[in-house]
């Protein structure tokens, strides 16, 4: 079962969007001729709450300009705390031109061309790659705007998936499952939120949408909550998750556009080129210092140059719930382990300075007390990570941040044990491996590179 830190990099409302249209596969684009600037406000008497919706929709189709400050909201609780997490789905449209920030997703379209880039650290702002291509005159167009798999599967994965404005103003029928007759529309009483009076209509008793009794934007939706582990392992709890459009408007404003700059020295690219995998941690095939520690049983010792088997497993183990949830996932797995396989692998937990009261009930696994964490930082292994050390002292491999999802990581291990008692130098292997990834991955960006319009202006 996903957590919530799985969660956090995963759609949490896939239900949503198949149940409302999927923004992903639209194949139709919104009106292409003149639009109305300002359309006049939604009555908001004798109407039943589905056309109340669908005319609020309809201003989002006809709308020339539009903006909010959007964002995704996560609530759940964490023991006494109450966590809140949030990731933008910003919007900002004036005719033709548009700026979307949703998660790290950037999208500019100016008068020139479409330029897509992606504000992630860990990978280098992905490489400083900026998908730019040419435009066709009138209003965006949603396909264009999506076409790049990279760049639609990034905005799949948010917290809760697309951003729907992006639906509501160019798809042709916005959410038009919701208007086929099988669901269920109510008023709910009329609120306040952040200063405006907002209209609720409640879809299947499930969806909540705030309607600005004003203007007509939506300016909530709230759904269905969610039950979900904050920590792998552990037990479900309720969260709710809603989407919050902010100071939306159909009122032009370049004030209110927040323009995040494309990287400093960005590489004009025809379409995201998957980035090749993180290159092997450097200590893989290498040796770590000396050392010598005792399991707290007595039966087996490690040292350095491994222990009394071929291969030593090592899991690096502070308390935290990840790490707990490895340790006894490891731990299922060696019970099934072939009696052969066992007389020739150890496997062991390198267990922090005060975290050995929370090693998992019945666990069967060596504790290896690792004072001040000496061994496990000289294997590079934080909390939850893997190594494994040959009786020759060289590490065999290195699996930092180790995340259980599904049993695919154990196929890997597995794998791994299996190529390396079979004689096979694995280290030299994986770095020859990703050298070929990373060099056919820079001819893939020079070759996009030669077919993009680089050029171009991105001015605003």
């Amino acid at each position: 079962m996903k957590s919530v830190r799985q969660i956090a990099s995963n759609s949490l409302a896939l239900g949503f969007l198949v149940a409302f249209s999927p923004l992903l596969g639209c194949s139709q684009s919104g009106p292409q001729g003149e639009v109305a600037t300002e359309a006049q406000p939604t009555s908001f008497r004798r109407q039943t709450p589905e056309k109340l919706l669908k005319a609020a929709l309809d201003r989002y189709q006809n709308a020339a300009a539009y903006h909010d400050r959007g964002s995704v909201r996560l609530e759940y609780r964490d023991g006494d705390q109450i966590v809140t997490k949030t990731a933008p789905i910003q919007v900002w449209l004036d005719h033709d031109r548009l700026y979307i920030a949703a998660y790290d997703v950037r999208i500019w379209r100016d008068d020139h061309a479409l330029n897509c880039w992606i504000l992630d650290p860990a990978t280098r702002n992905f490489d400083s790659q900026v998908v730019r291509r040419p435009i066709e005159p009138g209003r965006p167009n949603l396909q264009q705007l999506l076409a790049d798999p990279i760049l639609a599967e990034r905005l799949a994965a948010g917290l809760a998936g697309p951003p729907p404005q992006l639906e509501w103003l160019f798809s042709g029928e916005p959410l038009q499952p919701l208007f086929d007759g099988s669901h269920q529309f109510r008023f709910g009483s009329p609120k306040m939120l952040d200063g405006v009076s907002c209209q609720r209509v409640t879809v299947d008793d499930e969806y909540v949408f705030w309607i600005d009794q004003q203007n007509s934007t939506i300016r909530r939706i709230q759904l269905p909550s969610l039950q979900a582990p904050i920590n792998p392992g552990e037990a479900s709890q309720a969260m709710s998750l809603s989407m919050e459009f902010s100071d939306a408007s159909f009122r032009a404003d370049q004030q209110s556009l927040e323009f995040s700059p494309l990287p400093a020295e960005p590489k004009y690219v025809t379409q995201f080129v998957p980035l090749p995998p993180p290159a092997p941690p450097a200590i893989v095939g290498s040796s770590v210092p000396a050392f010598k520690l005792q399991t707290e049983s007595n039966d087996w010792a490690l040292s350095h140059q491994g222990s009394d088997r071929e291969l030593t497993i090592l899991i690096a183990f502070n308390g935290d719930p990840p790490s707990q949830f490895v340790a006894s996932t490891i731990d299922q797995w060696q019970a099934r382990m072939p009696a052969d396989l066992r007389q020739r692998v150890r496997i062991g937990l390198l267990v922090a300075p005060g975290s050995v009261e929370r090693i998992p009930r019945g666990n069967s696994i060596g504790l290896l007390l690792d004072s001040d964490r000496t061994v496990s930082q000289s294997l590079t292994v934080e909390s939850g990570g893997l190594a494994i050390l040959n009786q020759s002292g060289v590490v065999s491999w290195v699996q930092p941040g180790w995340t259980f999802a599904g049993s695919e990581p154990l196929i890997t291990l597995g794998a791994v044990l299996g190529d390396l008692l079979e004689g096979i130098d694995v280290p030299t292997r994986m770095r020859r491996q990703w050298q070929d990834q990373a060099s056919a991955y820079q001819a893939a960006v020079r070759n996009s590179t030669g077919n993009s319009t680089g050029n171009s202006s991105t001015g605003r």
